[in-house]
């Protein structure tokens, strides 16, 4: 599992991305931004 960061706004949106990097899903309920994860 990897964290990634989305084009959105100015800082991303956050999402988790599957090992071999197939799947992503949005964590924005977890956290909207990576820099706030």
């Amino acid at each position: 599992m990897k964290l990634a960061s989305l084009k959105s706004e100015r800082d991303g949106h956050l999402v988790i991305v599957s090992r071999d990097l197939e799947r992503a899903v949005s964590a924005k309920d977890i956290a909207p931004t990576l820099q706030l994860a």
